[in-house]
């Protein structure tokens, strides 16, 4: 099994910010660069999301993206990151993606807000320990472009019980 961490300064410790697109819940028209060239074939990756205190407090929707700069291809779009009050939130998700070796990784981001930055980096790895087989990509479903966040589930007004009618995460789709 091997692992290559990718997006982070060693000099800071810190992880790639990506930028704001400058409106609120508009994503960045460029992408920012977090590995130029994978040194390994990828059988899956963990993407960390981290606050930064420029967005503490709302929501994000991350894209994963490879290929070349001004070319790049979305691999996973629309990743929830709510930052909360900003007290070093954090996620880690894992992926079962491939990426051929060679690969430039890349990734932007949208929030509520006029401003602020999302820190990413990526743990690619040739055997996740997972006993899961990975895929060429992968889906996003009940992201809410509008507001930056995700489907809201009303859980109903009574402790213990479910609520009816049942809320529709994403209309059915094929991809292409």
């Amino acid at each position: 099994m091997t692992y290559e961490t990718v997006g982070v300064n060693t000099g800071t410790s810190e992880a790639t910010a990506l930028a704001h697109g400058g409106s609120a819940n508009t994503k960045n028209s460029t992408f920012t660069q977090i590995d130029a060239s994978t040194s390994i074939t990828v059988d899956g990756f963990w993407v960390y999301c981290g606050v930064n205190s420029s967005s503490a407090g709302i929501d994000s929707l991350i894209d994963i993206a490879t290929g070349a700069s001004a070319s790049e291809v979305i691999l996973i779009g629309d990743i929830l990151f709510s930052s909360g009050d900003g007290q070093g939130e954090s996620n880690l998700i894992y992926f079962p993606i491939s990426i051929a070796s060679g690969t430039r990784i890349s990734a932007r981001h949208q929030n509520r807000g006029i401003s602020g930055t999302v820190d990413v980096a990526i743990i690619l790895t040739t055997d996740s320990g997972l006993d899961v087989t990975a895929f060429a990509a992968c889906d996003t479903m009940g992201a809410v472009i509008a507001d930056s966040g995700g489907t809201q589930i009303d859980p109903g007004a009574v402790a213990n019980t479910k609520n009816s009618p049942y809320v529709e995460i994403d209309a059915p789709a094929e991809r292409v």
